[in-house]
C-alpha cells in the first residue's frame, strides 16, 4: 500500500503536470467545493436526489430571489432553500431549511428565528474564537470564511463571515458586511466563486476596493445589495464602466443561474429586492 508521504508526492507532481499542461484549477475545485474549509478534509458528498418540482426549480439550476438589504432566498433543484443574513424584517415567503447570518451587525442578524429552521449557520462564534461552519444539506454545501468586519488584519477578528455556498454545479459566496480586500490565505481559500453578492453602499468597503474585491475573487456575476444609501449606484457603476464592467437590470427580484449559460466575462446585475 502506498504510504502517505508518496500519495502526497503524487498529488504535488499531478499539481505541477496539470499547471503545465493549463489545466484551469476552476474546474479542478468542484471536486472539493469552491471553498477550502477550514479543516480542508472533507471529502467529496454524494447527495440524496429529491425531485426537482418541490420548489420549482429546475434540474442544474439555481434560484436567486433578493429580498431586501443584504437577504436573498436561495432554492435549489433537490428542494434546499436558504435565506443570506436573515434579519427577521426581510422575509421569504415560507420558513427555509437553512439561515445565515454573517455577522452580528444591526440589520443583518436577528435572535429570533423560527424554530422550524432546520439549520441557523452563524459567521461568528457568540463565545467567542473563529467560527469554523461547514454544512451539507441534501444537494448543498455551506462553508464560512472568516473575516474581519473593516480591516483585514489587527486585533479584531471574525466579525464577519464570507458564506459560500455550492450547488447546482454552481459557487456562490456572499460577502455581507465585508469591509477590507481578501489575505492571501483568504483568497487561497476561495477557490472559484460564480455569483458574488457584494455589498456596494460604499462606506466601509469603498467602490475602489470593491472592485479590487471583484478582481481578487473573480466571479462571473456580481449581485449588488446594500445599496440604498443616497448616490451608491451611480458611484459604482461609474467605476464598472471604469473599469470595462457591463451593468445589467433584471426585470423583477428573481433569476435562474446555470453553469452553462453564465456570461464569458464578469458582469453586474441588478436585481430588483421585494422589500427595502
Amino acid at each position: 500500500m502506498m504510504s502517505l508521504m508518496n500519495v502526497k508526492r503524487v498529488v504535488a507532481v499531478l499539481a505541477l503536470l496539470g499547471a503545465f499542461f493549463g489545466v484551469p484549477e476552476a474546474r479542478a475545485a468542484d471536486v472539493t467545493g469552491c471553498v477550502r474549509g477550514l479543516a480542508d478534509a472533507a471529502p467529496p458528498a454524494h447527495f440524496m436526489r429529491v425531485a426537482a418540482w418541490q420548489r420549482n426549480v429546475p434540474a442544474d439550476k439555481l434560484k436567486v430571489t433578493y429580498i431586501g438589504h443584504s437577504s436573498f432566498l436561495l432554492e435549489t433543484p433537490g428542494g434546499t432553500s436558504i435565506v443570506t443574513d436573515f434579519n427577521g424584517a426581510h422575509q421569504a415567503p415560507y420558513v427555509p431549511d437553512i439561515v445565515t447570518m454573517n455577522g452580528s451587525h444591526d440589520s443583518h442578524y436577528t435572535e429570533f428565528v423560527p424554530p422550524e429552521v432546520t439549520h441557523v449557520l452563524r459567521g461568528w462564534e457568540p463565545e467567542g474564537g473563529v467560527a469554523r461552519r461547514e454544512l451539507k444539506f441534501k444537494d448543498v454545501e455551506i462553508y464560512n470564511l472568516p473575516t474581519n468586519f473593516d480591516r483585514p488584519f489587527g486585533d479584531a477578528s471574525n466579525i464577519n463571515s464570507i458564506f459560500d455556498f455550492k450547488a447546482a454545479h454552481l459557487c456562490v459566496a456572499h460577502l455581507s458586511h465585508l469591509g477590507h480586500l481578501l489575505s492571501r490565505d483568504q483568497r487561497r481559500r476561495i477557490r472559484r466563486i460564480d455569483v458574488l453578492f457584494l455589498n456596494i453602499d460604499g462606506n466601509y468597503l469603498s467602490h475602489p476596493e470593491a472592485f479590487k474585491l471583484i478582481e481578487q475573487i473573480g466571479p462571473r456575476v456580481v449581485i449588488p445589495m446594500h445599496y440604498h444609501f443616497g448616490g451608491a449606484v451611480s458611484a459604482f457603476n461609474a467605476g464598472a464602466a471604469e473599469n470595462n464592467y457591463s451593468v445589467r437590470e433584471a426585470a423583477g427580484s428573481t433569476v435562474l443561474f446555470s453553469d452553462t449559460t453564465l456570461p464569458r466575462s464578469t458582469e453586474i446585475l441588478y436585481l430588483q429586492p421585494q422589500d427595502y
